[in-house]
């Protein structure tokens, strides 16, 4: 039978549930730590002997010092339910933690716990991290090698459902997870992102979840590959954060799918380099700072002549690499409705552009389908597109948008503030944007009834 304890306040310095054990039930004491230990107040299993098929629910006083709450090694098949812990204290050298998991942890159900973290920690403060073991022979995902890898053993089919966390600098963060679902958890306050995956998290769900007050929503990187961000709700009011949902680094196959972006981050969705394949599907998004929507191929550490909407590069790659390594390709922003910008701004409702970086890379088949423009409120621009170079900016396709009648369409290149729209291939059903799209209208003559006209652009799509 699991251990149960009873009401009351114990210290420790460090209780370990042992493998083979049923578990522990701790839910109405306080167990307090005492500062002692860096590897964590419960800690579930070991290394060697990881605990697995057993109940946790615990209540944590960190108040003394200890950077994490509960630790476990490659545990698996585990319910980790009603666990609080709070009382965390800055450290300068150490993240904190309420449930940290190394490791390939399997099958666990961590559902209805609740971490207070640290409010605005000088490191970084998680409320659930899960880290699986990465691959061994290739760094980041695979990034800066030019192609996503797989994690030697993620961590794997892990439900967190139900979580509430509380300042920090993280909700929730998945680093070589895969088929994990994230469902209906709620993130207040994380002075960075509401949750993070990495290093190669692959085929996760994330879905219904509320994250309130950080600089992004949720960020796919470092080699994220085919996960589904759905149906959350993303809110900030802090001015020059990064996207409600950011992907980058060479996180690739993506779908975004009916989220509710609130949000005075300076993009509510960002697709960066090496993110081929990204749907950007039916979300609704408002009150952003730079641009509703941006896809770009590279990153410079300024913004280039004639543009106003690209995200500089905060810093430099490591030494030796570069922030693009592939053809930026298939991007598909489709049936997304647009508010307003943030105030006293002029966004673009969606920027898409080719950048000349030192990764030399191209853009080629964005499709802009069936979006809707429905306020003129801070927004300057419906469309705006921008190339460096013709040849490496191809096959972008502009069709049955609904922008805003009085907004503008912006063209541009570092020569020109207003260039030709060469990089748009086919479009049709834009209203005012055809026109500048197909090189021109074609006059027909009065009384002309049988007319056989060849437009003077490219072809009209079908």
């Amino acid at each position: 039978r699991r251990v149960s304890i009873g009401a009351g306040a114990y210290s420790v310095t460090q209780l370990v549930i042992p493998a083979g054990s049923p578990g522990l039930d701790a839910s109405s004491a306080v167990i307090k730590g005492r500062g002692g230990s860096t590897t964590g107040v419960i800690v579930l299993g070991s290394t060697i002997d990881p605990l697995i098929g057993a109940f946790i629910s615990v209540n944590v006083d960190v108040t003394a010092g200890d950077p994490i709450a509960i630790q476990g090694y490659s545990t698996s098949d585990c319910i980790i339910t009603g666990c609080r812990a709070s009382g965390f204290v800055d450290n300068a050298t150490l993240n904190h933690f309420g449930l940290r998991l190394n490791g390939a942890c399997k099958r666990n159900v961590i559902a209805n716990n609740n971490f207070k973290l640290r409010i605005n920690p000088t490191q970084r403060g998680f409320g659930i991290a899960i880290y699986g073991v990465s691959n061994a022979s290739v760094a980041f995902g695979g990034f800066f090698a030019g192609a996503p890898v797989r994690a030697d053993d993620p961590a794997v089919a892990n439900a967190i459902i139900g979580n509430s966390v509380t300042d920090g600098s993280y909700a929730i963060s998945l680093q070589a997870c895969e088929f994990n679902v994230v469902n209906g958890n709620s993130g207040y306050n994380q002075n960075h992102r509401g949750m993070f995956t990495g290093d190669s998290a692959w085929f996760n769900i994330i879905s219904g979840n509320s994250f309130y007050g950080w600089t992004t929503g949720i960020l796919l990187s470092y080699g994220s590959c085919y996960n589904s961000v759905e149906n959350n709700y993303l809110y900030t009011t802090y001015i020059g954060g990064e996207a409600g949902v950011n992907i980058q680094a060479g996180s690739t196959f993506n779908t975004v799918r009916g989220n509710k972006i609130v949000s005075s981050a300076n993009y509510g969705v960002y697709v960066g380099p090496d993110c081929v394949g990204t749907e950007v599907l039916s979300n609704s998004i408002t009150g952003s700072f730079v641009a509703h929507i941006c896809v770009e191929n590279d990153w410079l550490p300024a913004r280039p002549a004639n543009n106003s909407f690209s995200r500089p590069n905060y810093e430099a790659p490591p030494a030796g690499e570069n922030w693009s390594h592939v053809t930026l390709a298939d991007v598909v922003i489709k049936g997304n409705i647009f508010g307003a910008g943030a105030a006293t701004r002029n966004i673009a409702s969606v920027f898409v552009a080719q950048i000349d970086g030192p990764g030399a890379t191209s853009l080629t088949g964005v499709r802009i389908v069936e979006n809707e423009q429905v306020s003129s409120t801070n927004v300057g621009t419906n469309l705006a597109i921008y190339r460096m170079t013709d040849a490496k900016a191809t096959g972008w396709i502009v069709k049955r948008n609904n922008w805003h009648p009085t907004k503008p369409f912006v063209s541009s290149t570092p020569a020109t503030p207003a260039a030709d729209w060469s990089p748009v291939s086919a479009a049709n059903d834009n209203g005012a944007l055809d026109p500048l799209i197909l090189g021109g209208t074609i006059a027909v003559p009065d009384g002309t009834t049988t007319p056989s006209v060849a437009h003077n652009g490219p072809p009209l799509m079908p």
